[in-house]
């Protein structure tokens, strides 16, 4: 099971197995969720992701597409290493916005 939350304003959670199965569900309220936020700085916390794959790559970046194409910064906390390594084999690393650990 995978879900994407509201922690508090401007903050989300997203848990579970995000893959190829459950990215077509997750997206689409993702770009939702992160839309609604009347703020300009989004953070994403993906501590909860114990399995992720190209498919959740993917939906990541288009995250990050679509958010800076609304005008707010969007930032991944505490990214999974297996995907971040994924994400460095297919040259995509620098374009995922990571935020410090606070």
């Amino acid at each position: 099971m995978s879900e994407l939350s509201v922690v508090s304003p401007g903050r989300f959670s997203l848990i579970g197995e995000i893959n190829k199965e459950s990215v077509p569900g997750l997206v689409d309220r993702g770009w939702a969720a992160l839309a609604d936020h009347d703020g300009k700085d989004l953070l994403v916390d993906l501590s909860g992701v114990n399995h992720a794959d190209s498919a959740a790559l993917a939906m990541l970046l288009s995250w990050v597409r679509r958010s800076r194409n609304d005008g707010k910064d969007l930032s991944y906390y505490q990214f999974p290493e297996d995907l971040m390594a994924l994400a460095r084999v297919c040259g995509v690393d620098t374009l995922l916005p990571l935020a410090e650990p606070v």
